[in-house]
């Protein structure tokens, strides 16, 4: 079990990296405590979050012009 959740635990970071964040936190949520993932499921929820205020701003400066 040790070695599938180490192979995971790779392409989850490699989503990560890619900026597939919704993927990638949903890989690290099932891993549970494995290595740092509930970290890292709680840093892929940052960045979607600060992608879509990111998307949202600069779709409101785009409508003002």
């Amino acid at each position: 079990m040790a070695g599938c959740s180490g192979s995971q635990y790779k392409k989850a970071t490699e989503l990560y990296e890619q900026g597939n964040y919704a993927e990638a936190g949903e890989i690290f949520s099932k891993l549970g405590n494995y290595e740092d993932s509930a970290d890292k499921a709680n840093e892929c929820k940052y960045q979607e979050a600060s992608a879509l205020l990111q998307n949202s701003r600069s779709e409101e400066h785009t409508s003002e012009l």
